[in-house]
C-alpha cells in the first residue's frame, strides 16, 4: 500500500498500531478505535516525492516506539504494509550488513 494511499493509527503505550486505506466520503471510520493517526490523513504526506516518503515512514516508526511508547516489532509488523516504509529496509540493510 502506498503512504499517500495509507492513514496510520495507534495508542500511545500499548501494541495497538494499524495500517489502513485512507478514508473516502461515506465509509466507516476505521481508525475510531486509535486515539493518533498520521500518513494519508494529511494532504502534504499524500504529495511527497518516493524518497521523501521513505524517510517519513522511517522517521514516523521511531517516533511511534520512541515517542509514544509503541512496541517496537508491533510498528514494524504494522509498518511494512506501507511501500515505502518495505522499500526503505532494503536501504537500511545495505548500510548496516556491507
Amino acid at each position: 500500500m502506498k503512504l499517500s494511499e495509507t492513514i496510520i493509527a495507534w495508542n500511545e503505550n500499548s501494541e495497538d498500531v494499524a495500517i489502513g486505506p485512507l478514508l473516502q466520503n461515506g465509509e466507516t471510520d476505521w481508525t475510531k478505535k486509535y486515539l493518533k493517526t498520521s500518513g494519508a490523513a494529511y494532504t502534504k504526506v499524500r504529495e511527497l516525492e518516493e524518497s521523501d516518503a521513505e524517510l517519513f515512514c522511517l522517521t514516523k516508526a521511531i517516533f511511534l516506539m520512541v515517542g509514544d511508547k509503541v512496541d517496537p516489532e508491533a510498528v514494524h509488523n504494522a509498518f511494512m504494509e506501507i511501500d515505502e516504509y518495505r522499500d526503505s529496509m532494503f536501504f537500511c540493510d545495505d548500510i548496516m550488513f556491507d
